[in-house]
């Protein structure tokens, strides 16, 4: 099942804001057949949101968590990732 997360950080004088899929379909262009799932999470090498795939970021091939719950903040340093919403499709 498809999730669209959005984390929030903590601080307030910062509030980055990502939204990340899981298992988000991609479909061909005739939107007949799924041709994959995509996820995606934040790259703390990369420094962006970046698909991942067997644990790994498609841009820089580092190890990368799925996991952003609670993670600190990669802008301020100060505040952790909280999630205020979660879309389960």
């Amino acid at each position: 099942m498809a999730e669209i997360a959005t984390f929030t950080c903590s601080n307030e004088q910062c509030r980055l804001t990502l939204r990340l899929a899981r298992d988000f379909p991609l479909w061909n262009e005739s939107r007949t057949t799924i041709l994959r799932y995509r996820s995606e999470t934040f790259c703390t090498t990369c420094n962006k949101t970046t698909e991942y795939i067997d644990g790994a970021c498609i841009v820089c091939a580092d190890k990368v968590t799925a996991e952003n719950l609670g993670r600190a903040c990669p802008r301020c340093a100060k505040g952790a990732f909280a999630m205020p919403h979660l879309s389960v499709l």
